[in-house]
């Protein structure tokens, strides 16, 4: 009985791969960048499984592009890119993995708070670029204890939030749909929404986009916040923008950011609800930086960036401060990057020329043994090594034929199937490249 055949987007974890690989014929994709549509639509033509490790969007085009598809899994809670209607529709069940980064959410949302409270991301940053000095005024920050944590939507990241506020002696109100049964095990205060933006020392939005939650947080609900009150949002959003800053689409990013700004303008057009998405947004992409081993000072130029950011209360000008000292920086970051990664793969590929000339060696079985869409190969290929990818092929292997004919007393028949190629092609494409026959060469 044959395997089902599974389609991977990126790595997974080596014993859920194993796993798999016991049941299913396994086709993954290994790159760190995410796979080409076009490239998975392909895979997916005659699979019956779709194990998502990523933002794969899940959408009508999709199911039309595998007719036999049964099932699609995602690694991870949220299923913002899933189509689950068009699923239902296919008779695909969908599933997910919710639960199982609650505590790690919340460890980087109590993070955000810890760290917008102190600055300490001022404090490192001052540290780094060695302004510590005596008698400096140093950015400590605001005490936790005491204060009184708000938090917007109390779901199981929520309530772990709570946990670990409660440590820091804050006091703690929430607002959700429904009021939980567990407030007083959580020693956490049910509130009104209005409530709990006017007491609230902090706020932490941890609700799950939908129609009934998008725009929440407008220019009235800012008002009536403390003018000293923190607002961190743990949220999804911005996403699409992220991702097109992250394979440096510069084209693409300027259109996301143009929807991103203009989502806000219809929010009463209130720059603070702009300053938060912004900060959000720039954090996420500091955080992309450090992932990439490369200094933020270094890459932007600017020790702080969100006190530059924030020092503009004009829309426009914010809106220019941040494509100009941190998106165009950061896509240039990409594309040297990826330039750098597109060297690597030539340079892997023509080890496998180099290694597989003897055999009928094509652009898409490169392509394929490098995991890598053949489109692009054939463009980095020609942008590296000045020359298409067929004719670098034929290039190596008449040099190897012509080593065989100096070298050895081989048949040229012999050389010809040695070097990858049938005799009577041998010596017409030798005679086109040398402008003479492989015997000619051999009596030369």
């Amino acid at each position: 009985m044959s395997k089902f055949k599974v389609v991977l987007t990126g790595p997974s974890w080596p014993s859920a791969l194993e796993k798999i690989e016991l049941q299913c014929e396994v086709r993954i994709w290994k790159d760190t960048e995410p796979i080409p549509r076009a490239l998975l639509l392909e895979w997916l033509q005659d699979a019956e499984g779709l194990f998502s490790t990523g933002d794969v969007k899940v959408d009508c085009e999709l199911l039309a592009a595998a007719p036999q598809l049964r099932v699609v899994a995602q690694s991870s809670v949220g299923y913002d890119n899933i189509d689950i209607d068009a699923c239902t529709a296919r008779g695909v069940p969908f599933g997910n993995t919710p639960g199982v980064l609650v505590e790690a959410t919340a460890d980087l949302t109590f993070a955000l708070l810890l760290t917008s409270a102190r600055r300490i991301h001022e404090g490192w940053d001052n540290v780094r670029s060695g302004g510590w000095k005596s008698g400096q005024a140093i950015p400590y920050g605001v005490d936790l204890f005491g204060k009184t944590l708000g938090i917007v939507g109390m779901g199981d990241i929520g309530c772990a939030v709570a946990r670990r506020a409660k440590a820091c002696g804050l006091n703690i109100i929430y607002h959700n749909r429904t009021k939980r049964k567990d407030g007083e095990l959580l020693e956490a205060a049910y509130a009104d929404f209005t409530e709990l933006l006017q007491q609230s020392d902090f706020i932490i939005s941890l609700v799950p986009l939908s129609q009934q939650s998008r725009g929440i947080f407008g220019a009235e609900q800012f008002r009536l916040m403390k003018p000293t009150a923190y607002f961190i949002n743990a949220s999804r959003g911005g996403k699409d923008l992220l991702q097109a800053l992250r394979i440096g689409n510069h084209e693409e990013s300027a259109a996301l950011f143009e929807q991103f700004v203009s989502a806000f303008k219809q929010q009463a057009d209130i720059e603070t609800v702009l300053r938060q998405g912004l900060l959000q947004l720039l954090g996420s992409v500091l955080h992309v930086v450090y992932q990439t081993g490369h200094s933020p000072q270094k890459v932007f130029g600017l020790s702080n960036l969100y006190e530059e950011l924030l020092q503009h209360h004009e829309l426009q000008k914010m809106c220019d401060c941040f494509i100009h000292l941190v998106m165009e920086p950061f896509i240039e970051l990409i594309v040297e990057s990826q330039n750098v990664k597109l060297v690597q793969l030539v340079e892997e590929v023509k080890e496998t020329i180099h290694s597989k000339y003897n055999i009928d060696l094509s652009l898409e079985m490169c392509a394929d043994l490098h995991h890598v869409d053949p489109f692009r190969l054939s463009k980095a290929f020609k942008e590296v090594t000045g020359i298409n990818f067929i004719d670098y092929v034929t290039d190596y292997r008449i040099k190897k034929s012509k080593d065989l004919l100096k070298n050895t007393s081989l048949r040229i028949n012999e050389i010809a199937e040695l070097v990858g190629y049938q005799p009577t092609y041998f010596n017409r494409i030798f005679k086109k490249r040398e402008s003479m026959t492989p015997g000619q060469y051999r009596e030369r």
